[in-house]
């Protein structure tokens, strides 16, 4: 029985959509029809699109396999059929011949120490289809054969130890070209560990001694090092110097590096540590260092360079101006200058201060010691003039002043009349703008009357239309469940029809237990066959094994041949010929088991063949609960589709009423049995809610 779960994984898009979808009465809206048409249409396509995808997936993966397929096919060797005992080749192909096609008679040694394991060849199925026998046989093939490979290859893992104490025994593995003896092992493991390290820079092979360490464990040479702390003090942007992000202590400069690099990199570390905007660079051409601040001699925006002496403004940056002029970047001394005009300040001709007599005479001693004529500026006892110039000038300036603060009042008087005429025209302008507002406002009003009312139409329109879906839902619903009955009460009448399954079960016992015994006679024949094959296997492989034990046991006459030599040259052959000889033992023994394994097969379709008309009866049942199956399945789907298709009709009539809100057109006018129908509907609603 198929649980919730299952059905839900169930790829009910693959179905076909019920046509009962598509039923519509024929007073149905215009727009409930168009509605009804594009949700079939749409899904439709989108189902035909990813039935031709799923298409084109299925026959993609079919090519690739099939392509891959014939690329994994092994290439079998060619061997030449007459195979010689003293050839190096030939002997190498049928050992690999042998060791991928024959398998039988290492499954027969083995199955002498495991009589209790049970072969289990041709187990019979439990239900007596072609298809299921069919697979039952080739799945017990396939565990026989792989049970029968594994047996061998622990045959001859056995054999291989008994020749390999023999050679042991004989001291023939020294003779063998390629083997190390046990002192040159021991000398590779005695090298002594490398006391020098390879430069994370040039690669250089660097003494322990000699050897910078990181932080981050690398090495560094002498020069490598000092080339990447020169490189870091070149450029900011490097600075301070790293290796794998971590900053290179100072301890370990100190101990590798210079004096003079030490000291670079420290004057270096103190120019990075001012920020750009405060640092100052000498503009000489032939000194072009920083400027140490803290040491540099500073008076009257001049500083002077620690190093060649060349002086520069500290305004521009640039070399020191004149005497008699002022830096053109001070641009907040052009308004200072212009007040001290008005009120008759002088500029100490030395230092450029500016001075303001308030009291006293015109001679003026200035900080920087110079004395000069407040009155003409001029350097003291240079010019000619009196007290009683400096009076006049006073008045002039007071004059001067008297005009300039006139001249400020007329300008705020003319400030003042502006704004006035600004707020008049302002409070006018607001004035307009509240009379339009109210205007706008009372047009607001009617509006949006007009569009609630516009609003309440269409939500009435398409209230109507939902019921009228609503009912077509009901309908196609109703339709979809009675064609569900009439399908389901086909099904319960194929089953009336089948016989009972108390018959068809005593059917199944008898022929599984024909079956059996012919399993059980083919089983035990091929047993016996494997234990007789064992046996034989086992003498080859004694007669082998003595074969090798004599011929070391054989004394050479020559005097001027070695004894063990010889040995292992005639050992060398004898195993290629005695490797042959169990291939093909093996084979005869693989082509007789097969034998037996095809009359038992034969034996099995005869009884097969037999059982035809159980099996049609079988089948016929078996298709009548698939067709149940699939029956369970297909409602299923029709009734996905049924909510899909519904909720994408709700969906595109919500759509089609908010275009309609969106575009600003009002409701479509109603016949009178639309008006009728939606107030029939309404007060039926409002009853039901009640």
């Amino acid at each position: 029985m198929d649980t919730p779960d299952a059905m839900e994984n169930t790829s009910w898009e693959d179905y076909e959509i019920p046509q009962e979808l598509e039923f519509v009465r024929g007073d149905t809206p215009k727009e409930i029809r168009n509605i009804i048409q594009e949700s079939l249409d749409e899904h439709r396509a989108i189902r035909a699109s990813r039935l031709q995808t799923q298409a084109i997936v299925v026959r993609t993966t079919i090519e690739s396999s099939r392509t891959s397929r014939n690329k994994n096919q092994p290439e079998l060797p060619e061997c030449s059929s007459i195979i010689s005992a003293r050839s190096t080749s030939d002997s190498e192909c049928v050992t690999n011949r042998s060791a991928s096609s024959l398998s039988v008679s290492r499954d027969s040694a083995t199955s002498l120490e495991s009589e209790g394991e049970d072969i289990r060849f041709l187990r019979p199925p439990k239900v007596l289809s072609r298809s299921q026998a069919h697979s039952s046989q080739e799945s017990l093939r396939t565990k026989a054969n792989t049970k029968t490979s594994f047996s061998m290859a622990a045959l001859e893992k056995r054999l291989h130890e008994s020749q390999e104490r023999t050679n042991k025994s004989h001291n023939l593995y020294k003779l063998l070209p390629g083997r190390k003896r046990k002192s040159e092992v021991s000398l590779e493991h005695q090298m002594p560990e490398p006391t020098s390290y390879e430069c994370t820079s040039c690669f250089d092979e660097v003494p322990d001694k000699k050897a910078v360490d990181m932080p981050c464990n690398h090495k560094y040479c002498s020069p490598c090092f000092s080339q990447l702390i020169l490189t870091a003090t070149s450029n900011e942007a490097t600075f301070p110097p790293k290796c794998c992000l971590q900053e290179i202590p100072r301890m370990t400069m100190r101990e590798h590096l210079p004096p003079k690099a030490l000291a670079q990199f420290d004057e270096k570390a103190l120019e990075y540590a001012v920020a750009i905007g405060n640092r100052y660079y000498c503009v000489s051409p032939k000194c072009a260092k920083w400027i140490d601040t803290r040491v540099a001699r500073r008076m009257n925006g001049i500083l002077e360079c620690p190093h060649c002496a060349f002086k520069l403004c500290t305004t521009c940056r640039g070399p020191q101006h004149p005497s008699n002029e002022d830096c053109p970047q001070d641009y907040g001394l052009g308004p200072i200058l212009d007040q001290a005009e008005r009120a008759g300040w002088r500029r100490c001709y030395r230092c450029r201060a500016l001075v303001e007599l308030t009291s006293g005479c015109r001679h003026i001693t200035c900080k920087c010691r110079a004395e000069f004529c407040y009155t003409c500026g001029a350097k003291w006892r240079t010019c000619a003039c009196t007290e009683a110039d400096q009076a006049r000038r006073e008045r002039e300036i007071a004059a001067r002043l008297a005009r300039f603060e006139a001249d400020q009042q007329a300008e705020e008087e003319e400030l003042r009349a502006a704004i006035a005429a600004v707020e008049h025209a302002e409070r006018q302008l607001r004035e307009e703008r509240e009379a339009e507002e109210a205007r706008l406002e009372g047009q607001a009003q009617e509006m949006t009357k007009r569009e609630f009312e516009r609003l309440q139409n269409i939500n009435d329109h398409f209230e109507h239309l939902r019921g009228v879906l609503d009912r077509i839902r009901l309908q196609q619903r109703q339709a979809i469940e009675r064609r569900h009955d009439r399908e389901w009460d086909e099904i319960d009448l194929m089953k009336d029809k089948l016989e009972s399954p108390d018959a068809a079960a005593e059917r199944d016992r008898y022929a599984a237990s024909e079956r059996e015994k012919i399993v059980a006679m083919n089983e035990g024949s091929i047993k016996a066959l494997q234990r007789k094959f064992a046996t034989e296997m086992m003498e080859t492989i004694t007669r082998h094994r003595k074969d090798q034990d004599n011929l070391m046991s054989l004394t050479v006459d020559d005097p001027d041949q070695d004894a063990d030599i010889l040995k292992a040259d005639i050992l060398q052959e004898l195993m290629p010929a005695q490797e042959l000889e169990r291939s093909t033992l093996k084979a005869q023994q693989g082509r007789e088991i097969a034998k037996w394994k095809l009359r038992g097969e034969q034996s099995l379709r005869a009884f097969d063949s037999k059982m035809v008309s159980l099996r049609m009866r079988l089948e016929e049942a078996e298709r009548i609960n698939v067709h149940a199956k699939e029956m369970k399945k297909r409602v299923f789907a029709d009734t996905k589709w049924f909510q899909a298709i519904f909720l994408e009709r709700t969906v595109m009539l919500g759509e089609d009423e908010r275009m309609f809100i969106m575009s600003g057109s009002d409701a479509p006018a109603w016949s009178k049995a639309e008006r009728d129908s939606s107030a029939t509907m309404i007060r039926v609603k409002v009853e039901g809610s009640e």
